[in-house]
């Protein structure tokens, strides 16, 4: 998820070591703000990476106990420092608010067809085909026959032109009034850095998502 931690005043945190390297080496954040994301890397962690602290982006693993369940719309979780394996405490709340409205507005809608007999016409067509020759015998005064197959030959036929005549349809467009139940829902995530009763940094996530469903129309004019 994308938010924006704020610094309050300035932390130390463990990030990793390098790519290959899975020791955590400690890093200054000074006070202000910075674009975060902050993403679950597996079931046990999840990675906030900062962008833009001094010029480079830090990514900074939390580790999560077994069996911790992080809400998901509404409801808070505390993890210490000890728990998590950086400096401070964090302290998470998730809220979602759902609010939402009925209105009605006029669309577009097809009111009726009408009917026409469109008619064109077919031009005449030849078309050819290629016979084999028969074999033809004949008795030599001899008394020998002889046999031989006469020249295959191209036989054509040509079908005449027609008039081709068929109902198409044409829709006729009106206005109608339709009715629809939208519904936007905003949820936030805020996660607080504390030593002891001191929030030193807050992260914020907001994220709002809206669905629109029709539930009624008036007729088609």
């Amino acid at each position: 998820m994308r938010g924006e931690i704020d610094v309050h005043e300035k932390i130390t945190v463990f990030k990793k070591g390098g790519l290959f390297s899975s020791k955590l080496k400690p890093v200054e954040i000074p006070v202000g703000k910075y674009k975060t994301t902050l993403k679950a890397s597996s079931k046990k962690k999840f990675k906030l990476t900062i962008k833009d602290v001094n010029g480079k982006s830090v990514k900074v693993p939390f580790v999560i106990p077994a069996g911790t369940k992080v809400p998901e719309t509404e409801g808070t979780l505390l993890l210490s420092s000890a728990e998590t394996k950086q400096p401070y405490d964090l302290a998470i709340a998730v809220s979602t608010k759902v609010s939402g409205h009925t209105y009605t507005t006029t669309e577009s809608c097809v009111s009726h067809y009408e009917y026409d007999t469109v008619c064109r016409w077919v031009s005449a067509s030849e078309s050819c085909h290629t016979e084999g020759g028969d074999e033809v015998c004949r008795t030599k005064p001899s008394g020998q026959q002889v046999c031989f197959t006469t020249s295959s030959r191209q036989v054509c036929s040509t079908e005449p032109g027609y008039e081709d005549c068929r109902e198409e349809s044409t829709p006729v467009y009106g206005s109608e009034e339709v009715t629809y139940d939208e519904t936007t829902s905003t949820r936030n995530v805020i996660a607080e850095f504390k030593d002891g009763d001191i929030i030193k940094a807050v992260f914020d996530h907001a994220k709002t998502k809206s669905n629109r469903d029709r539930v009624g129309s008036g007729p088609c004019y």
